[in-house]
């Protein structure tokens, strides 16, 4: 049990509330390993993985100055044709998601306790938006506030989304809010809110990566949250 009562619920999205697979691998990875391999780049899933949790243009930026060692200008210029290619193969497999199993219960358990839920991801605004569309949780009036890292104008581990959140519901204090998420900039991000975190084991890094990032709690899945926060 947490020790002591929480305003808002952060939650990360793909891999912490959103079960993302394609292909056996998560939306973002292979979205991405199509969208550099039409550029000529083939790109291991596990390097792709270590930038989950990002502004996309900026790991898309930022793997083609590591893996094609392009100067930042060439970088800047290609990286505009893979940000393209990677939004048309994320649109193209939005109908494969669904999410993580107990999301929606927990999601209304955490509205029963008048709780705010907030989701927020690395991913472009249009593909946030279609996801929490095509789950019903707008519909259902379960989420508060909806953020993507583009509509910030900053990624994580910057802490800018989870500020914003609180602003809109009044919230000064950081330990007031409860970040989830399944990456180590999840973890980085909810530390540098000020802001209690926990991480679930329901994505693609490992427990021992999570760890490192020292999270308050590590949790198999969301569905566990309810141990911190009892009905």
């Amino acid at each position: 049990m947490l020790p002591q009562p929480i305003q808002l619920a952060m939650f990360d999205m793909a891999g912490t509330t959103v079960n993302d697979k394609v292909d056996g691998h998560p939306l973002m990875v292979i979205s991405m390993m199509r969208a550099f391999a039409k550029h000529g780049i083939e790109l291991a899933p596990d390097l792709i993985n270590k930038h989950r949790g990002k502004q996309k243009s900026e790991a898309i930026q930022t793997l083609l100055r590591e893996v094609a060692e392009l100067s930042p200008t060439d970088a800047e210029r290609v990286g505009d044709g893979v940000y393209y290619d990677f939004l048309h193969e994320l649109e193209s497999n939005l109908s494969s998601i669904s999410e993580i199993d107990g999301t929606t219960e927990l999601f209304r358990h955490l509205k029963s306790k008048d709780i705010y839920i907030g989701v927020g991801s690395g991913f472009p605004r249009q593909v946030v938006q279609a996801i929490v569309s095509r789950l019903g949780w707008l519909d259902e009036g379960l989420l508060d506030y909806v953020g993507s890292a583009e509509q910030i104008g900053v990624g994580r581990p910057n802490p800018k989304m989870i500020h914003d959140a609180m602003e809109r519901f009044n919230i000064t204090d950081g330990s007031k809010v409860l970040k989830i998420g399944d990456t180590v900039v999840d973890i980085q991000e909810g530390k540098n809110a000020g802001a209690w975190t926990v991480a679930v084991l329901t994505g693609s890094q490992t427990e021992a990566q999570l760890m490192a990032a020292a999270p308050d709690y590590i949790l198999s899945s969301i569905r566990e949250l309810t141990t911190l926060i009892p009905r």
